[in-house]
């Protein structure tokens, strides 16, 4: 069994053929493909941790700021949604030189020491290239690797969200401008552009060859595998095959039926929005990413008003929650799977992060809270990534970039309305200490979420007809 599952991952991966080239060129765009999280990463947590200076300095209320980041919102369901399409029209690497070129235009009016209604265009460049540029890369990784991977490339986001926030927390200790920030943001930019160009030449080619490649092995393995015996929380017959990066068993009727793979945009969202398990993963992501946006966008403020941390120490404060989400992310999803399950793991993931936030709420010591919070980010930071394993495993490769475009679409719109609402209505109101309780609610209700998923021996019957 080993040395079928090593065969078939060496198949998949498309290392036969032209040989070490073509490993090296893989090599270069997984590689890319972090360093591009790693970017938009950090201009998430740049824009969380920047809204007390945005505040001071264009005297701003806190309700008014979360009513404004409504832009780069927008900016990113708009594109996020379009991603699938312009890929498949333009390419993958124009896809990714116009998301770099939205984030460098929008980083360049921050820096042009910008009125309050430049920053509005500012954040919505910035929505616009993270929309074109996140389901468009998770897409690339998720057809060349394993699940591991793309929970080990969501740990670049969070790395990079882990460094931000103390260079600002500098530059407020300094009483350096915040807008001089953005000099990094550029900087990297333009550096990701040229390797973008470079890495991804040729990308669908390569890919299409792979595919043709591969299609024999697929369907020589999907016909002799042995089916597993389902186990409790769906152990070995959901979470195995997604581990090992098997075809789904949509993918095996497509090979055996001759399903053709020139679909129409419109009739591939017809089909996922067709699946059950596609709707539970837009409300699970939904919940994670409200969750995630909630804390990322009001945690400084929550430790400087609240708890009474130093200007700079409330930004180095969140850092644990990066780092935490970063380790997690690396370490997680290679050991726990395996021993508990699809589910399972989830759920004890999400329990225990519900009781850091706990201690959070409980602990009256911004000190505590900060080890708190790293542990919190520690059991949080697989989720995301793991519901977009979880959707994509259960559908064909060819509604893939689909299925991703369009639940890191409808995420988002949790991912904003929480912020949003939390900020018009607690923090208006006084309420700034209810964080942890939004966020205890929101991490219990992942919980039920997570134990309505199906089963992989049950993915056929989920659909709605």
């Amino acid at each position: 069994m080993q040395h079928i599952r090593s065969k078939f991952s060496t198949g998949t991966t498309g290392t036969s053929g032209s040989g070490r080239r073509d490993v090296m060129v893989k090599r270069a765009q997984i590689c890319v493909s972090f360093a591009m999280m790693f970017m938009f990463g950090f201009n998430i947590a740049a824009t969380g941790a920047n809204v007390p200076s945005l505040s001071a300095a264009f005297h701003v209320p806190y309700g008014l700021l979360s009513i404004v980041f409504l832009s780069y919102v927008a900016g990113f369901i708009a594109t996020c949604v379009a991603s699938s399409y312009v890929a498949r029209e333009l390419g993958v690497r124009a896809t990714l030189a116009g998301a770099n070129v939205l984030w460098i235009f929008g980083s360049l009016i921050f820096l042009l020491q910008p009125s309050f209604g430049t920053c509005v265009l500012a954040l919505t460049c910035l929505g616009l290239g993270s929309g074109l540029f996140e389901p468009t890369i998770v897409t690339v990784v998720t057809q060349q690797s394993t699940p591991a991977v793309l929970s080990f490339l969501y740990s670049s986001f969070a790395i990079g969200a882990g460094i931000s926030p103390p260079i600002i927390g500098s530059f407020a200790e300094r009483a350096i401008h915040w807008t001089n920030f953005y000099y990094f943001p550029v900087t990297i930019g333009i550096v990701l552009s040229v390797f973008c160009h470079i890495a991804f030449q040729g990308y669908e080619e390569s890919l299409v060859n792979a595919q043709h490649s591969s299609t024999h092995r697929m369907a020589t393995f999907s016909s002799t595998r042995p089916s597993d015996s389902p186990t409790k929380f769906g152990r070995r017959a959901s979470f195995e095959s997604s581990v090992l990066s098997a075809p789904s068993r949509f993918d095996r009727n497509c090979i055996e039926g001759g399903c053709k793979s020139d679909v129409s945009a419109m009739a591939c969202v017809g089909q996922v929005l067709r699946l059950r398990v596609v709707w539970i993963g837009f409300f699970l992501v939904n919940l994670s990413l409200a969750t995630g946006e909630l804390l990322g966008g009001w945690a400084t403020t929550y430790f400087l008003v609240v708890k009474g941390a130093p200007q700079g120490g409330s930004r180095f404060i969140q850092c644990g929650w990066w780092f935490g989400m970063a380790v997690g992310r690396l370490v997680l999803p290679l050991l726990s799977p395996r021993f508990l399950g699809e589910r399972l793991f989830a759920i004890v993931l999400l329990v225990f992060a519900s009781c850091m936030i706990t201690v959070i709420g409980a602990v009256h010591s911004y000190q505590a809270d900060a080890v708190a919070l790293a542990f919190y980010g520690f059991a949080y930071g697989p989720i995301v990534p793991h519901i977009l394993s979880m959707v994509s495993s259960r559908v064909s490769s060819e509604l893939t970039s689909t299925v991703i475009s369009l639940t890191l679409g409808v995420g988002v719109l949790g991912g904003a309305a929480a912020p949003i609402l939390f900020g018009a209505i607690a923090v208006d109101h006084g309420l700034l200490s209810m964080l942890p309780t939004c966020l205890i609610a929101g991490t219990l209700l992942g919980v039920f979420g997570w134990l309505l998923v199906p089963d992989h021996e049950d993915e056929l019957k989920s659909a709605f007809y």
